[in-house]
């Protein structure tokens, strides 16, 4: 959503100073209603399309997706795994919690972690960076780091 892309523009230089890999990671993203991943980020399946998606960002700006593209979680059902890639988007990809609820899962947001469920199986968590207070999931199949506390 518009606010997060602001948000994650503007935490640049926080971002920079926890040597993770953020092209190996995504935003979650209460507002925004598809995944937008960068032309950076970790993504299979990379392919042109005709129906590109204009984005309006709180500068007035546009930005619009250029391709389609699979994110690697294959414990996810098929529609929370499409992304679109837009390639004025910089730094941090942005995955839409609203297409993850819309493909049956449920996301839960705890103060240190973020859980997905899907048919009752936990299939994706990440956690929330310690400098923009933004929670992260992993773009791979491989789990980043198990969610400490109770879920």
């Amino acid at each position: 959503d518009d606010v997060t892309v602001k948000t994650s523009n503007k935490s640049n230089n926080k971002m920079k100073q926890t040597n993770v890999n953020y092209d190996q990671y995504g935003l979650m993203d209460s507002g925004t209603t598809d995944h937008f991943l960068t032309v950076s980020s970790s993504c299979k399946n990379v392919r042109d399309t005709t129906h590109h998606i204009n984005i309006k960002i709180p500068n007035g700006n546009n930005m619009t997706s250029t391709q389609e593209c699979d994110i690697d979680w294959p414990d996810l059902p098929p529609a929370a795994r499409t992304g679109r890639i837009v390639p004025s988007l910089r730094r941090q990809a942005l995955i839409s919690v609203v297409k993850l609820t819309d493909a049956g899962c449920d996301v839960i947001f705890r103060k240190n972690c973020c859980i997905v469920f899907y048919n009752g199986n936990l299939v994706l968590w990440g956690v929330k960076c310690p400098y923009t207070k933004l929670w992260l999931v992993p773009l791979t199949a491989k789990r980043n780091r198990v969610c400490t506390g109770t879920p």
